[in-house]
């Protein structure tokens, strides 16, 4: 084997290569300096010639309007157009004009004229001289009279936008050179002051024509004007500020000068020139803006004189900096070079004897000597010797770590420090796998007995699980001797915000709720989703006043706002919960009829207004056990005709005239069966009972006999059917008969029938509303705000009713009145409103457009004989 080349041999490669490409990169970055230079000085050029081309354009401009003048003057139909001259021959300004205006149009050209011949850039006199040809044969034409008015303007125009557009591309050309952050503004600005010039020096030449011009060419002019105006007001955008500190301020006062304000007032209006606005500007007005509108492009073009002299000034600067970036880098470069071929030199040297010293000691320790001589040399070679001196070491812990693997203890494996080395870090990265291959394993079987028993959406228990835990403590608490409480956490309005929102935003919804109802309890009580928008929660040891505490602090944290997603975009939606609490000690009461005595709660405080906590207690033990006795007596009572329809007048929220009397059905049932039943829980009786279609069709019955009775063209009658009613097909029939049976036609005006809220989001309800509507029965609908307002132009309803909820002097249920009350009208619906006590409340009302009120301040309810009578 041969000896191989010299470390020095592979220093001076190791290196050489390097400095080889630092020159290369030197002379880049040199060539990148020059190149640097030349765009700066590229950018100052073309600037140059941007304010050159400038200042022909707005002479151009300028030039202009004084040649209007001229010719409007000088043509008798268009200075009557412009009211310089009555129709009777009187003069109002023409001689006036005539003699003045020669002079100011010399004027104008001889301005014109010194701009052009001010042009001194090589790119600016090109196109400078294009555009002059054209402006000179153009005057000469003019002064012959073979332009029209509105061809002059547009030639005029065609003229001014050459120069525009050679001025944009010396901007662009600019631009295109690679600005600094300090002059990339400055030329921005250039361009937007250029444009607000040009937008204002072409107005009112442009208002001018449009008001002289008739037909075709009228409408050219004005769109000019309007082009012209818009730009004006898109240009003085608060928002589009320049981007130069320096200019702000000029900018600002030119835009709002007394004169560009006159001007922003008048001309700029939209019905500046409408001959139908009373305010509306002829020909003479606009003469007389000639001032002003003067007065606002002088100011303009001193500010965008000072734009160009601030970006010619930072394109100097970036230009200086160039050059001092391309002297400063070549003097580097060449310290560089010196000092890297230096350092390769000493550096070789130094490490040929470090690395001789460390082979006579690898050579050693091949020989089993043992190293015991302090390193030496560079930091690296310094840790080779170190490594050789702790290889020993290293061997010693290899056999530790697999002794603590031969004996299964492989935490003690992990905790040593890995060998250096190949060997060391093998045996380390196998200890390392088997460790995690074992707790991936109890994770993966802690994450299934999770997903078992927990809700994937929110994270809690789900319903089977939280039902065992319930037993659990049930039973628990059989042998400790606490008290369980168990609430039955049902949302309010969850179903508007899903359906109207998306399911997206629905278990956003949810999964904020999950959280909240953590929040609000102790960490060892118990929080589990039973299904759609139900929850449940488990708490032990805590007094009835605690129990309702949290319950009700769990009622305000659930309302609060939530932002979910909704197309595209997030709102703030909230729902209420209505809570039920049940509790038991001891083990009195098993498991399940404790959830069930909580979801009873929940439905009366849901049933009481939404946003409550009712607790099971003696009282509505006692109110459950009168209604199942009331289920089971209910069909008995229809059979013998106890279910009576009590008649509640309704009357014009105006006037108080008697409209029609809504059906409320009340069941008097003897005393020893436990006395009458009002309607809200007769209703509630019967919907649980399935009995609904059968009160539903007792109403419908008695209110064919107040119809066949009352006299042709009376008041109507109002029948509200329960939800179960409205969504069996059998209620298309049950209608049918109760028409039928009035016994004269016409019959279908005179009976309404009314479904609660909720029984829209029930399609067939919906396609049974339709056909009762086709055979003229009017619909109306008892709402409390949780049906989405954008659904309602689509329901088949004639009437909204607004619910006691809305009616009560709560300043929340206002608002949401308010609001329906508000979109019904947008949908073309009319409006009542039932259970009116006050008549502050009737007044509210009437302000929000009710046309019929009922309630107790109307009226108290009557028997159906006594209303016949």
């Amino acid at each position: 084997m041969g000896r191989g080349r010299a470390v020095w041999q592979h220093l001076t490669a190791l290196v050489g290569i390097p400095l080889l490409a630092a020159t290369v990169l030197a002379g880049s970055l040199t060539g990148r300096g020059v190149g640097d230079l030349q765009d700066a000085r590229s950018a100052q050029e073309q600037l140059r010639t941007s304010e050159q081309v400038d200042a022909v354009r707005r002479a151009v401009d300028a030039e202009l309007l004084p040649t209007l003048v001229l010719r409007i003057a000088q043509d008798r139909v268009l200075a009557r157009r412009a009211g310089l001259e009555q129709p009777d021959g009187r003069d109002t300004g023409r001689a006036t004009l005539l003699s003045r205006a020669p002079s100011d149009l010399e004027r104008a050209r001889a301005a014109t004229d010194r701009a052009i011949a001010g042009v001194g850039q090589q790119e600016a006199a090109v196109a400078v001289g294009v555009a002059a040809d054209q402006l000179f044969a153009l005057r000469a034409d003019t002064d012959r009279g073979l332009h029209g008015l509105g061809a002059l303007a547009d030639d005029f125009r065609y003229v001014s936008d050459v120069l525009v557009v050679a001025e944009r591309e010396a901007s662009v050309e600019a631009a295109a050179t690679g600005l600094s952050r300090r002059s990339a503004p400055a030329v921005a600005d250039v361009e937007r002051l250029v444009g607000l010039s040009t937008s204002a020096t072409r107005q009112l030449p442009a208002a001018l024509v449009a008001t002289v011009l008739t037909g075709e060419d009228r409408d050219a002019a004005l769109r000019r004007w309007r082009a012209a105006s818009g730009d004006l007001e898109h240009l003085d955008d608060p928002e589009q500020e320049p981007l130069v500190a320096a200019l702000a301020t000029g900018t600002h006062d030119a835009l709002h000068s007394p004169a560009a304000q006159a001007l922003a007032g008048g001309l700029s209006s939209g019905w500046a020139l409408d001959p139908t606005s009373p305010g509306h500007l002829g020909g003479v007005e606009l003469l007389a803006l000639r001032p002003l509108s003067a007065d606002r492009d002088a100011d303009l073009a001193v500010l965008v004189g000072r734009a160009h002299g601030l970006a010619e000034a930072a394109t100097a600067a970036d230009a200086e900096a160039a050059a001092s970036s391309l002297r400063l880098t070549g003097v580097l470069c060449l310290l560089a070079l010196l000092g890297g071929t230096w350092a390769t030199v000493a550096a070789a040297r130094s490490l040929a004897a470090a690395l001789r010293r460390l082979g006579r000691d690898a050579r050693e320790l091949q020989e089993g000597a043992l190293l015991d001589r302090p390193a030496s040399g560079p930091r690296e070679l310094r840790d080779v010797a170190r490594a050789l001196r702790t290889a020993s070491r290293g061997l010693h812990r290899v056999r530790e770590q697999v002794e603590a693997v031969a004996r299964g203890d492989l935490g003690r494996a992990v905790e040593l420090p890995a060998v250096p080395g190949p060997l060391g870090g093998a045996v380390h990265a196998s200890v390392t796998s088997l460790v995690a291959a074992v707790r991936a394993r109890d994770a993966l079987r802690a994450e299934l007995a999770h997903r078992a028993d927990h809700d994937p959406l929110t994270g809690l228990r789900d319903r089977a699980a939280a039902e065992a835990a319930l037993e659990a403590q049930v039973e628990r608490s059989r042998r400790t001797g606490e008290q369980v409480a168990v609430f039955f956490v049902d949302l309010d309005g969850f179903k508007a915000v899903n359906d109207g929102c998306g399911h997206a935003a629905g278990d956003v919804l949810l999964r904020a709720v999950a959280g909240r109802l953590r929040d609000g309890v102790r960490e060892e009580d118990l929080v589990g989703r039973l299904g759609g928008d139900e929850f449940v929660v488990v708490m032990a040891d805590i007094s009835v006043e605690d129990a309702l505490a949290v319950a009700e602090r769990l009622v305000e944290l659930v309302a609060r706002p939530v932002r979910v997603p909704v197309g595209g975009d997030e709102r703030e939606r909230t729902v209420g919960a209505s809570i039920g609490v049940a509790l038991q000690r001891a083990g009195s009461v098993a498991a399940p009829a404790l959830l069930t005595r909580a979801d009873t709660a929940a439905y009366r405080a849901k049933a009481a207004g939404r946003g409550r906590v009712v607790l099971f207690d003696e009282a509505l033990r006692a109110e459950v056990a009168r209604e199942e006795e009331r289920a089971r007596d209910l069909p008995r009572a229809l059979a013998a005709g106890e279910v009576l329809a009590e008649w509640e007048p309704q009357v014009l929220a105006q006037g108080r005239v008697v409209t029609g009397h809504r059906a409320r059905p009340v069941w008097h049932r003897p005393a020893e069966r436990g006395g009458a039943v009002g309607t809200a829980e007769l209703v509630r009786c019967a919907e649980a009972t399935g009995l609904g279609r059968a009160v539903g069709r007792a109403l419908l019955a008695q209110a064919a006999e107040v119809l066949r009775e009352a006299p042709r063209g009376g008041a109507c009658v109002v029948v509200a059917l329960t939800d179960r009613h409205a969504a069996d097909p059998a209620v298309l029939d049950d209608v049918t008969e109760v028409l039928e049976a009035t016994g004269r036609p016409g019959a279908a005006r005179d009976l309404y029938v009314e479904v609660g809220e909720r029984a829209l989001a029930d399609p067939d309800v919906v396609a049974h509303l339709h056909v009762l509507r086709a055979l003229g029965v009017p619909v109306g609908v008892v709402v409390d705000g949780l049906t989405p307002l954008r659904d309602l132009p689509g329901a088949p309803v004639d009437v909204v009713v607004l619910s006691q909820d809305l009616v009560r002097d709560d300043p929340r249920q206002q608002r949401v009145a308010r609001l329906v009350a508000g979109a019904s009208a947008a949908a073309g619906v009319l409006v009542s409103a039932e259970g009116v006590v006050t008549e502050e409340q009737a007044a509210r009302l009437v302000g929000l457009g009710t046309l019929c009120l009922s309630g107790p301040l109307v009226a108290l309810t009557r028997p159906g004989a006594l209303l016949l009578s």
